[in-house]
């Protein structure tokens, strides 16, 4: 499962008579639930209609939960992933730009102590903006397969020491037909 991710490993078990028994078991803790299930006569029509009323009235306010969980989960993973980079690449980050990263990921981090959804948006947004300007310019110093980018300057000079290149054609003539 990826970083931040519960891993939950959830069993049913049927008995022979209908009983359900769920268990489930957090991986990283050990912590373990269950819950038995027995058949029951059911709910009436008045108590299924009112929890839907409930999760309607519900929906809007749980869709915002959801949408700032899943900003927080954004920014702290790109704030981890940031670190971690900057970690592999420390002798190729200039002390100047590992600074500004490191600005915008204290600020994403003062967003995420403040809980507003929109403040870690835009730090997160900020931050990856920021990141991407640095990523490109890493690996445009760097060639296919991490060979050092040919030096335009020396490409020049190259072109220039050969002199006048001229394209022609060719006939191969085999002696053997003559």
């Amino acid at each position: 499962a990826p970083r931040g991710m519960p891993q939950i490993e959830v069993t049913f078990d049927i008995d022979a008579n209908g009983i359900l028994h769920v268990g489930a078991k957090d991986k990283a803790s050990g912590k373990e639930q269950s819950i038995r299930i027995t058949s029951s006569s059911g709910l009436d029509k008045s108590e299924i209609d009112k929890m839907k009323n409930a999760a309607k009235e519900h929906a809007a306010e749980d869709k915002q939960k959801k949408e700032s969980v899943e900003v927080r989960n954004q920014a702290d993973s790109l704030v981890f992933q940031t670190k971690k980079q900057i970690e592999e690449l420390k002798e190729k980050v200039p002390a100047d730009v590992k600074s500004r990263l490191e600005s915008e990921m204290k600020k994403v981090e003062d967003a995420m102590a403040t809980n507003n959804t929109e403040q870690i948006k835009s730090a997160t947004e900020s931050l990856s903006k920021v990141w991407n300007e640095v990523a490109s310019q890493l690996y445009s110093q760097t060639g296919p397969q991490g060979q050092p980018a040919p030096d335009q300057q020396a490409e020049n000079k190259a072109a220039d020491e050969k002199g006048n290149v001229q394209d022609a054609s060719y006939e191969v003539v085999d002696d053997d037909k003559k």
